[in-house]
C-alpha cells in the first residue's frame, strides 16, 4: 500500500502550534539581525562550507572566547510547568571547524528575559554534559543536539529569550536550524512521531547499534513521490536501527498507545527481507519476530510494517522516552517514513479500493464519478485546502503544481487518494 496514502490517513502531520525557528537562509552575509554575544567573541552569517549533515546555504560562523553566550532576540521561551509545557523540545545543529578547546564540551541552555541575566542557577534550563553532546571533536560534521524539556525536573520554566553557552574558552563553530518544537498532537487517533518532512535533505539521524560505521543514515527525496522526503538507511551489520527522542502529549504515557506503525521501500538486491523488524523502547525489545521470518514487504513498494506494543514495562508510565527500529541485517538498503503510534481502543478509518467512486483530473477541476457526500483535499503536509459537499466536481484551479491528497465520503465509506496537478 502506497505510503503517502496511509500517512494521510492518519493526517498525523498537523500540530497545534507553530515552531520557533531561525536558520539564516534569508539574512545577508555579515552580521547576523536578532543574535548577540560577548564582547570577546564574534558572530557572522557565511556561507556553509560543510554540507555533511546540512544543506543550508548559509549558517551562523561563531568565534567563541572564554565561555560567552549566543543570546537570540527571536526566539521567545514561554513560562510554564514543565509537567505540561506547551513546546516538547530545543534542537539545533552544530559544527565544530576550529580552536584550541574543542573537546569534551558542556552547554548550558538559558532562558532569561535580559542579555547579561543568565548566569544564575533559576535561569538554566538544562545543563548538557559532553557525554550528550561529543568527546573528541569531528571536524566539519554537523550534529544535531536536542534538550527535551520533560526530561528535566518539575521547576517552572522561566518566560525570557533563548540563550545558548557552550562552555568552551576557544571555539569555533557553525550554528544553524535553532528552534523550539512543539508537542505533537494526536489526530484521527495517531500520533506522527516523525515523518521528515522537517528535516532538510542530506540530514542525519541517531542509531542505535554498534559501530557507527554499522550503518549509513540521511534524509532524501522519496524514492516513489519526489515531492517528500524520507529517511535513506544502509546497514552493514546486524542490530542497527534508527533511534529517536519521543515527547508524547503532556499528559499521556506510552501506555496510552497499542501500536506502532511505519512505512519502508525496500530497495532491489539487498538482504532487506526475511529478516527480524524488532521495536525497542529505552533499548529494551518491545516487539521481535519469531523465526521463520516471513516476508516482510515487497521491494520497491510503500508498505506499512504494524507491529502491537505487548511489553511496555520498559517505560510503562513514561511520558518521554527512546524509540527504535528498522531491519536487523548486515547488508540493508531501504527508506523509512511516517513512524507513528496508535491510540488504545482506536478504530481506524475503514479503507476502501474507490470502487463505487472514481477520480479524474485536469489542471483545473477534480472530476467523482458520482456525487460524493463529503470530500477534503490536503497537501501532502497535512494541510486542508479545500472542501466540500454534495458534489461531483472540485474546481482545483487555485492550486499549484505538485501532490495532493482526496479524501471523500460516500456511503458511509471513506476513500482517500492521490492526485497530481
Amino acid at each position: 500500500m502506497k505510503k503517502i496514502l496511509l500517512s494521510m490517513l492518519a493526517l498525523g502531520m498537523t500540530i497545534s502550534l507553530s515552531a520557533q525557528k531561525m536558520d539564516f537562509e534569508k539574512d545577508s552575509l555579515g552580521v547576523p539581525v536578532g543574535v548577540k554575544t560577548g564582547s570577546k567573541s564574534t558572530i557572522e552569517i557565511v556561507k556553509n562550507e560543510y554540507p555533511k549533515g546540512n544543506d543550508s546555504k548559509k549558517v551562523m560562523k561563531v568565534k567563541l572566547k572564554e565561555y560567552e553566550m549566543l543570546y537570540f532576540d527571536s526566539i521567545p521561551i514561554v513560562d510554564g510547568d514543565r509537567a505540561s509545557y506547551e513546546f516538547s523540545k530545543i534542537r539545533f545543529k552544530i559544527c565544530v571547524v576550529g580552536g584550541t578547546d574543542k573537546d569534551y564540551p558542556q552547554l548550558d541552555i538559558f532562558s532569561a528575559a535580559d542579555f547579561l541575566d543568565f548566569s544564575t542557577a533559576a535561569n538554566r534550563l538544562v545543563r548538557l554534559p559532553f557525554q550528550q553532546l561529543w568527546y573528541g571533536a569531528e571536524i566539519g560534521v554537523w550534529k544535531t543536539i536536542e534538550f527535551s524539556f520533560s526530561k528535566s525536573v518539575l521547576d517552572p520554566i522561566p518566560m525570557g529569550k533563548l540563550i545558548l553557552q557552550l562552555v568552551k574558552g576557544d571555539c569555533e563553530y557553525l550554528i544553524d536550524d535553532i528552534e523550539i518544537v512543539p508537542y505533537p498532537e494526536a489526530v484521527n487517533g495517531y500520533l506522527n512521531i516523525e515523518n521528515f518532512e522537517s528535516n532538510k535533505i542530506g540530514d542525519n539521524f541517531n542509531f542505535k547499534a554498534f559501530y557507527s560505521t554499522d550503518y549509513t543514515d540521511s534524509v532524501a527525496v522519496d524514492p516513489e513521490f519526489s515531492t517528500n522526503k524520507a529517511l535513506h538507511i544502509t546497514t552493514k551489520n546486524y542490530g542497527a536501527f534508527l533511534k529517536m527522542n519521543v515527547n508524547l502529549e503532556a499528559g499521556k504515557t506510552i501506555a496510552d498507545y497499542d501500536q506502532i506503525s511505519y512505512d519502508v521501500y525496500l530497495m532491489t538486491g539487498f538482504n532487506n527481507n526475511n529478516m527480524n523488524f524488532p521495536v525497542f523502547i529505552n533499548d529494551t525489545t518491545v516487539y521481535t519476530q519469531t523465526e521463520p521470518w516471513s516476508k516482510n514487504a515487497d521491494d520497491q513498494l510503500w508498505t506499512t510494517i504494524k507491529h502491537d506494543l505487548i511489553n511496555l514495562a520498559p517505560a510503562k508510565g513514561a511520558n518521554t522516552f527512546t524509540l527504535a527500529l528498522g531491519i536487523s541485517s548486515n547488508n540493508s538498503n531501504y527508506y523509512i517514513d511516517n513512524i507513528k503510534l496508535r491510540q488504545l481502543g482506536f478504530t481506524a478509518i475503514k479503507e476502501t479500493n474507490a470502487k463505487n467512486v472514481n477520480i479524474s483530473s485536469n489542471n483545473n477541476q477534480l472530476k467523482f464519478s458520482q456525487t460524493v457526500d463529503n470530500v477534503e483535499l490536503f497537501d501532502v503536509n497535512g494541510r486542508k485546502l479545500l472542501s466540500s459537499k454534495n458534489t461531483s466536481v472540485m474546481n482545483i484551479t487555485s492550486l499549484n503544481k505538485g501532490i495532493y491528497i482526496v479524501k471523500c465520503k460516500f456511503d458511509e465509506q471513506t476513500t482517500i487518494s492521490k492526485i497530481s496537478k
